[in-house]
Order: C-alpha cells, then sequence, then structure tokens
C-alpha cells in the first residue's frame, strides 16, 4: 500500500474510511424513551437523520462540515478509549485529552481528504431488532452514480436519547475492534510504548495529514 506517511499494519484507507463513515452515519442520540416497535422506529429515524448530515457533508467536503457531524453524533472519547484496548491504563492522564482530541482530529481529516467518494443520494434501513442492550440494525447507502449500495451494520446501545453505537460493520469491517487492533498493535511493535501511537496520530492528524495517500478505488 503507497502511504507517504506509514500506516500501522492492518488499517487501510478503504477499511478505515468505510468503518468512519458507518459510525458518522450511525452514532449519536435519540428521541423520548420507547420501547419495543416504538425503539426500532426512534432508533431507524435517528439514522437516517444522521444519515443525511453525513449526506450533506459530504457534498460540501469540508473538515467543518464534516468535524460538525462528528461531534453531533459520535462518542469520541469512549471510541478512542476503546481502541487502546490494555494500554488504555498506560495513557498518563495529562496526557488523554490530546490523545482523544488527535482521534477526533484524524477522523475528521481522513473524510475530508476522500469523504467525497461517499457521497451518497439514498440511505435506508432495512431491519431492526432489539438486543439486550439495544438495537441491532441493518441498512443500506445508496451512492451517486449508480454504484453499488453497500450494507452497513450497526449495535446501539441504551434507549431513547441514550441511544450510542457499540460497534459499525462496514464492509465487512468491525470499526471498533479494527482501530482496538490496529491501535494496539502499532503500539506492541514499538516496544508497548504508547508515546509511539501519540507520536503517529501527531503526523497524522497534523498538517501533513492531506499528503498521505489512500489504497480506495472507490
Amino acid at each position: 500500500m503507497g502511504n507517504r506517511m506509514g500506516v500501522p499494519a492492518g488499517l487501510t484507507r478503504r477499511n478505515l474510511l468505510g468503518g468512519i463513515c458507518a459510525v458518522a452515519l450511525a452514532t449519536g442520540g435519540g428521541s423520548l424513551l420507547v420501547t419495543g416497535a416504538e425503539a426500532a422506529s426512534a432508533g431507524e429515524k435517528y439514522v437516517v437523520s444522521a444519515g443525511n448530515e453525513l449526506i450533506a457533508a459530504a457534498k460540501r467536503g469540508t473538515t467543518a462540515a464534516f468535524r460538525g457531524v462528528l461531534k453531533k453524533y459520535v462518542d469520541v472519547t469512549s471510541v478512542a478509549m476503546f481502541a487502546l484496548g490494555k494500554h488504555r491504563r498506560k495513557l498518563p492522564e495529562d496526557l488523554k485529552p490530546e490523545y482523544i482530541g488527535l482521534v477526533e482530529e484524524f477522523v475528521v481529516q481522513t473524510l475530508a481528504q476522500y469523504g467525497k467518494k461517499f457521497k451518497g443520494n439514498n440511505f435506508q434501513v432495512t431491519n431492526t431488532r432489539a438486543t439486550n442492550r439495544g438495537l441491532s440494525v441493518e441498512s443500506k447507502l445508496k451512492f451517486i452514480g449508480g454504484r453499488q449500495a453497500q450494507k452497513v451494520s450497526w449495535k446501539l446501545v441504551g434507549s431513547g436519547s441514550n441511544y450510542r453505537v457499540s460497534d459499525i460493520n462496514f464492509q465487512g469491517v468491525w470499526l471498533a475492534s479494527l482501530l482496538r487492533s490496529t491501535f494496539t498493535g502499532h503500539i506492541k511493535k514499538n516496544g508497548n510504548d504508547i508515546n509511539a501511537l501519540i507520536s503517529y496520530l501527531r503526523k497524522a492528524a497534523g498538517p501533513g495529514a492531506g499528503t498521505m495517500t489512500s489504497d480506495f478505488k472507490g
């Protein structure tokens, strides 16, 4: 894979961007507390609403647009800390705010750089079922230009206004698991030094982010 700045092994731009877009589509709050069929309906409505905002951001194509969607719908703190796995206890408290900010900016920069490839014109929920912790939702995202629709699956935890996403599957990849294995793998390959990951993210989320190339052929 041709990256000017090394991306940790196992983290392809295709998978990362797919996962990021799926998270942007599916993470956030719902409406009033409901149960059963009403809970499914509330979850579906919130997903469609978030999806429409992502499509609008993709059309604008700016970091500000994608940052707005991310901040509104994604619990970046939970995603970032989960991604550290057993290494989260190694993260110094004084570095935690910076780390979370770097993960957020990395996602924003990636979306702004390649998000135009995910401009959708139709977003449809195909199935929703209750789970012990919330909802499991299946959907299809259709693209401009007649490209084949992509299946997006995700798990919501909580209910009503407390809905949050625990994981997302896009193009066969579960985002939370991908980020976790990638981040922890990068730390392990660098002598279990969490600072190696911080250094990578500083470069990936900084001014040099625009120089990274992608293997996404869309």
